[in-house]
């Protein structure tokens, strides 16, 4: 299998049908790559390195996002939009070993959601930026979860 993906084009990454929620947490995808783009451009360093970058975002800023825009030069992302990004991540194509292997190994990755393309150098710049922020996904489901009552 890794031979058929290193002698490959391109990689179709189907990441299965798109409901009516895709689309927003696609653009927090978006949001969060052009965070994690222009840290990593501003300090003039290989994207290898990004990884020791501090975090940009801070818990006021998702408790009050309207600081994302005057702070980060970002439209604001609100709760709902964080929870709907993090279960984009939760689709089942990403929890499948063999992707790993296609995506390391195919020379360009072509990503597909329902009808929707998948820009998938901002898929892996905006996962990048929230694993290194792994604290967001704690608070917005802590948040949540007290604006459910369920704490």
């Amino acid at each position: 299998m890794g031979d058929l993906f290193s002698r490959a084009g391109s990689v179709i990454a189907w990441l299965g049908p798109a409901d009516r929620l895709t689309r927003k947490g696609l653009l927090v995808v978006d949001r969060l790559a052009l965070l994690y783009n222009r840290q990593v451009a501003s300090v003039s360093i290989r994207d290898n390195d990004a990884d020791s970058l501090p975090p940009l975002i801070s818990l006021e800023d998702v408790l009050h996002p309207s600081l994302q825009q005057s702070k980060l030069g970002i439209e604001p992302i609100l709760l709902g939009e964080w929870v709907l990004f993090m279960l984009f991540f939760c689709r089942s194509y990403f929890s499948r070993m063999w992707v790993a292997q296609g995506l390391a190994l195919g020379n360009q990755i072509i990503g597909i959601c329902g009808s929707e393309l998948v820009d998938w150098d901002k898929l892996v710049a905006a996962a990048k930026y929230y694993t290194r922020n792994s604290w967001i996904g704690k608070w917005v489901l802590y948040i949540a979860k007290g604006r459910l009552g369920l704490l």
